[in-house]
């Protein structure tokens, strides 16, 4: 069996030396030396063991250091560009958990990067060197995504965040924006359709948390004995499941 040693002698000069999972399972490499060597690391999404060289680890080290300062800086950036969107964006609001405009969708993900639809949920591209890149990527896709829609109002559920880390095998940083919203018409909003008495709501609006029970009560709704919604000048239809004009 062969030590984590015997492996990097085996491969002189290379910046980067890969022990399979397969090989540690079958038994040709021992894995207490993996362990114990500091210049050996587990990938936690293959399982295999990677080895660099020392001024690979004190390149990362000096990476990691400048990290915090530089998320902080990033962050106010980002704030930054969001107000320097004011004009360009529907009015911005806080949304609920989640869409309640009927056949508009749910809230998307606007991120900076580009995903790979390859069945590996790790991998993506347009890794990003620089906060700034970043960023401006993001306002582009969200900028897109304004004009797509065409709708009075932005509804934030995850308003944008910026995130600066080293992938694991790298010692240079990448960064990412990631926002998820909602964009739409507040009059197509599922609380205006019952504002303006287009329709009754069923018990389900409150718990699928499509409206509230306090929005319900502002508009003059209240529970019944049977737990359903209940309006003057409204009754109870048992086949559609929701209150109707008689």
């Amino acid at each position: 069996m062969k030590t984590a040693q015997d492996v990097v002698a085996e491969n002189p000069g290379l910046p980067e030396v890969i022990v399979s999972r397969t090989a540690i399972m079958g038994g040709l490499v021992d894995l207490a030396s993996l362990r114990s060597d500091p210049l050996w690391e587990q990938d936690f999404i293959t399982s295999n063991w990677v080895w660099h060289p020392p001024e690979y680890f004190a390149a990362r080290a000096e990476v990691e250091e400048g990290l915090p300062a530089q998320r902080e800086a990033a962050e106010i950036a980002l704030h930054l560009a969001l107000i320097g969107l004011e004009g360009k964006l529907p009015t911005q609001v806080d949304g609920p958990p989640f869409a309640y405009i009927p056949d508009v969708g749910a809230y998307e993900e606007i991120v900076s990067w580009d995903h790979h639809i390859l069945g590996d949920i790790h991998s993506f591209s347009g890794k990003h060197a620089t906060s700034s890149e970043a960023i401006a990527a993001w306002k582009s896709k969200l900028l897109a995504k304004a004009a797509q829609c065409g709708g009075d109002t932005l509804w934030w559920r995850t308003k944008p965040e910026i995130d600066g880390r080293i992938p694991f095998g790298e010692s240079v940083a990448q960064w990412r924006v990631y926002s998820r919203l909602l964009i739409g018409n507040i009059a197509d909003t599922l609380i205006e359709r019952l504002r303006r008495g287009e329709m009754g709501p069923t018990r389900n609006m409150v718990a699928d948390n499509l409206v509230t029970a306090e929005q319900l009560n502002e508009i003059g709704w209240s529970l019944d004995e049977n737990g359903d919604w209940s309006k003057l000048g409204w009754v109870f239809d048992y086949g559609k499941g929701r209150p109707i004009r008689p």
